[in-house]
Order: C-alpha cells, then sequence, then structure tokens
C-alpha cells in the first residue's frame, strides 16, 4: 500500500494523525483531506513529554483537514486549515 493510499484509509478510522514526520506537508497533497494532522518537532520522547500539554491543547481545538506544528524551541503551535 502507497503512504497515500495508507493515509486515505487512515482517515476511515482515525480524527487525528499524530507524526514527527517534517516532510509530510512535502511529499503527500493534504488539500481536501478530512483527517487532522499535528506534527511533532521530533519523536525523542523527552520532549514529547515535555510537549504534552500543547498537544493536548491542539487536539482539544483541531478540526477535520487541520494542520498543526507544534514548535519545540518556542512552545508555539502554528496551525492553518488545508482548503
Amino acid at each position: 500500500m502507497k503512504n497515500d493510499d495508507l493515509m486515505a484509509a487512515s482517515e476511515s478510522e482515525f480524527d487525528v494523525l499524530l507524526t514527527a514526520d517534517q516532510n509530510l506537508k512535502y511529499q503527500h497533497n493534504l488539500a481536501g483531506r478530512n483527517i487532522a494532522i499535528i506534527v511533532l518537532p521530533t519523536n525523542y520522547m523527552p520532549t514529547v513529554l515535555e510537549l504534552a500539554p500543547r498537544i493536548r491543547a491542539a487536539l482539544d481545538q483541531i478540526k477535520p483537514g487541520d494542520y498543526v506544528e507544534i514548535i519545540a524551541h518556542d512552545w508555539q503551535a502554528i496551525g492553518d486549515e488545508m482548503d
């Protein structure tokens, strides 16, 4: 199964994709997707645990089709809806 096919299939099972793949938005056409995406700055667990409050806040506010990047160095989330 190709990555695009995998993402399409995941939309029927999941509401949010949580990933550390910084290149996701460059590798896939995300327009028109229903799955919301949260991109973490790393998969290094101590950093992910420190970011847990920001991740939780993003999960509380995210809507279908949203794309949010959690940035570690200044603890800000950048989000924009995918059209």
